[in-house]
């Protein structure tokens, strides 16, 4: 490799409950791999061990003891493990993943000190941050119930880490867990908070976690990837099983180039295949093409965007949020007023107001109380 520049590659979400002699990788993947300096992937879900499964919704996924050498082998050294299955199996979960990691750097997740702690290498006489975050997820870092958890994106303290971060490095970088499970596209909130990073000194943003790809777009000469979808995932006990999810077994994978003499940033991307679970591999399909051109496109026309957001909201709503927010609100009531949540449903029911939900959502304050109160009452970590 030059001594003049560095080579990033970074890809999506990595799961496999079976263990990973199943899987084989493309000897061209593997190339391309091996030519970069700094491999990225996200460690969703950890490894079996004997913590006890997290109080959360499901699904609590756990993954074989023997995928951390496997991933090692495969080149990575730098793994996330800020997402919201870090800790489906309690610290005791969370700890055994960290220490079946023998070479990488594992980052995103520990004490608050660990979970905020940007990793910083120099590679060619070149610095670079990597700074791994999660959504507000079950286990994302709460002083108030546990000793361990995962980097937070809106906590207070990230705006500032990157000000702080970028002044000490030549290039800083965001890895993020969030965005919404199984849709093409990024809601117009994550690509204000995503852009708002890149406004404070990062010099692109790299999110995970729909499992399927979307698009991306240059933003002040800075990319942002809103989602590079899975790069291997299996959370079933057998190789055989096979999801019917749009666009699961597709992914992207970026290799990032910077040369230190012009100080440039380009990037590539690769689209990436999980073949039936058994050998993952680049897609070079014309299907995988057209449809990665497709979701870019989305993202620049406001005339294409804009309905497509009211659609995916729409369908969120009847799909999602009506029948199990309202189930969940109403079986909260239950337990804690019995009579007082019986009239509350009835009163709905003959009103129909819908103005004081919103209300209390959409004000931060009232917003924030509800989630403290749901915790107490459920026991949430």
């Amino acid at each position: 490799m030059s001594k003049n520049k560095v080579r990033l590659f970074i890809c999506g979400d990595f799961c496999s409950t079976p263990s990973s002699s199943f899987i084989s990788i493309a000897s061209d993947l593997r190339s391309l791999i091996d030519s970069c300096n700094l491999k990225i992937c996200n460690f969703e879900g950890p490894v079996k061990s004997d913590g006890r499964k997290l109080n959360k919704i499901p699904p609590n996924i756990q993954q074989h003891p023997d995928v951390p050498d496997f991933i090692e082998n495969m080149g990575f050294n730098v793994i996330s493990l800020a997402n919201n299955h870090a800790f489906d199996y309690g610290d005791d979960g969370f700890l055994a993943t960290q220490r079946a990691f023998r070479k990488a750097k594992v980052i995103g997740a520990g004490t608050f000190d660990e979970a905020y702690k940007v990793e910083i290498t120099e590679v060619n006489g070149i610095s670079i941050g990597i700074l791994a975050l999660t959504y507000a997820s079950f286990g994302a870092w709460d002083l108030s119930t546990s000793k361990f958890g995962c980097a937070e994106m809106d906590h207070l303290r990230v705006n500032h880490l990157i000000l702080e971060t970028k002044s000490k490095v030549d290039y800083l970088f965001i890895y993020l867990h969030d965005g919404i499970e199984y849709i093409d596209i990024p809601l117009p909130e994550q690509r204000e908070r995503y852009r708002d990073f890149v406004d404070y000194g990062a010099d692109g943003v790299f999110v995970h976690h729909p499992h399927v790809p979307q698009g991306w777009e240059v933003y002040k000469g800075r990319p942002i990837f809103y989602s590079l979808g899975n790069f291997f995932f299996n959370s079933k006990n057998t190789p055989d099983y096979k999801t019917s999810k749009r666009y699961w077994y597709n992914g992207l994978a970026v290799v990032l180039e910077i040369r230190e003499e012009n100080n440039s940033l380009k990037f590539e991307v690769y689209n990436i295949l999980n073949d039936r679970n058994r050998k993952i591999s680049i897609d070079t399909s014309e299907k995988m093409l057209i449809h990665t051109t497709e979701i870019c496109d989305l993202l620049k026309e406001s005339k294409l965007y804009e309905p497509k957001v009211r659609q995916e909201t729409d369908n969120l709503w009847k799909t999602k949020y009506m029948g199990g927010m309202v189930s969940s609100l109403v079986a909260v009531g239950l337990r804690t007023n019995f009579l007082g949540c019986l009239k509350s449903v009835v009163k709905a029911l003959l009103s129909n107001n819908s103005k004081l939900v919103y209300s209390y959502i959409r004000n931060k304050n009232h917003r924030s109380n509800v989630i403290r109160l749901l915790r107490e009452i459920q026991k949430y970590r």
